[in-house]
């Protein structure tokens, strides 16, 4: 084994991967050869490449190196990730792991018990926050170019195409006792305001020394002045700087989206001009139900025996049938 294992860490130290921890890494690179089950065991392993895939693209190919592949049940091949994120610095397995997380735990493949305590997983969801927020700065300061060399060797095409599908149909939420996990875009619980988006109520700020850090907006830090919001001294491009501005702008710019809401007997109630979401929180309307529907060409708001329950208990019921739909 330490053949094997000495020869995996010296691909590590030999890559251009930002190694947090060598201690970690070494435990990762053990874990994954002595959980080895030899073969797949259909339903309850995963085929996993003890070198990451993204990043060692000359090793993917297992049949050819057997050495980098470990066959893990599904628990011990999320305990592998969560090791390899505590390793190495890399936005790509952090989000993978995040991603696996909610996954493995919806599909039944790893219980409850043998995931990490929430308050852990917590800080995992906020480092990858943190660290798409860094990204997205990157592409809107400096171009897509030089955002996707900020992750090392990562098959861009293939973690776009992840996230993309998981932006499209996930959002990252939280309840009223802040546990954190993913649902679908249309949960109920989602629509009617029960789960609120994971970083809600949170800002990115900065310390003097440029480290980002996911805080509340009442944390003593902030309140002292030690950190100060991320954005603040930062000058955007012109470009940028245009686009905010067509984001933003109201009634009387050209490219401001215009939104009609109507009620369950098609009669216009309310009309507005960008910022929907504002909009509809100043009038105490349902306004994520009412973006599902105009994102759905105007479907029917609660027209489920469900979803009709879940509006109740947030005094929306009257909102029954209502619609809204967007145009140009």
């Amino acid at each position: 084994m330490n053949n094997l294992k000495n020869k995996i860490l010296q691909e590590f130290l030999n890559s251009d991967i930002k190694i947090i921890s060598q201690e970690k890494l070494e435990q990762y690179i053990e874990y994954c050869i002595v959980k080895n089950q030899g073969n797949r065991i259909k339903g309850k392993t995963s085929h996993h490449h003890i070198l990451p895939n993204a990043s060692f693209n000359e090793y993917k190919e297992l049949k050819e190196n057997p050495w980098n592949g470990s066959h893990l049940l599904y628990s011990d091949h999320y305990y592998a990730h969560w090791l390899l994120t505590e390793a190495i610095d890399d936005y790509g397995q952090l989000f993978a792991f995040c991603s696996m997380h909610s996954a493995d735990t919806k599909l039944g493949r790893i219980d409850e018990y043998d995931l990490i305590p929430p308050e852990e997983f917590q800080k995992k969801m906020e480092e990858k926050g943190i660290k798409h927020s860094t990204f997205m700065k990157t592409i809107c300061d400096n171009g897509l170019s030089i955002a996707q060399n900020a992750i090392s060797k990562v098959d861009k095409n293939k973690l776009a195409e992840t996230m993309r599908k998981v932006s499209t149909n996930k959002v990252v939420v939280k309840d009223k006792e802040n546990n954190i996990f993913q649902v679908d875009k249309d949960d109920e619980r989602y629509l009617c305001g029960e789960l609120v988006g994971h970083t809600k109520g949170k800002f990115v700020a900065k310390d003097i020394l440029g480290n980002n850090f996911l805080v509340d907006l009442n944390d003593e830090r902030y309140i002292r002045g030690e950190l100060v919001a991320e954005s603040k001294g930062r000058k955007h491009s012109k470009e940028t700087r245009n686009k905010i501005s067509e984001k933003v702008s109201g009634i009387n710019h050209p490219n401001a989206k215009k939104y009609k809401i109507f009620n369950e007997e098609g009669e216009l109630k309310f009309e507005c001009h960008s910022r929907f979401t504002d909009f509809c929180q100043k009038l105490n309307l349902p306004y994520q139900a009412l973006i599902k529907s105009y994102r759905n060409n105007g479907s029917k708001l609660y027209q489920n025996n469900i979803s009709l329950a879940i509006a109740k208990r947030y005094g929306f019921e009257k909102y029954k049938g209502w619609y809204a739909i967007s145009y140009p």
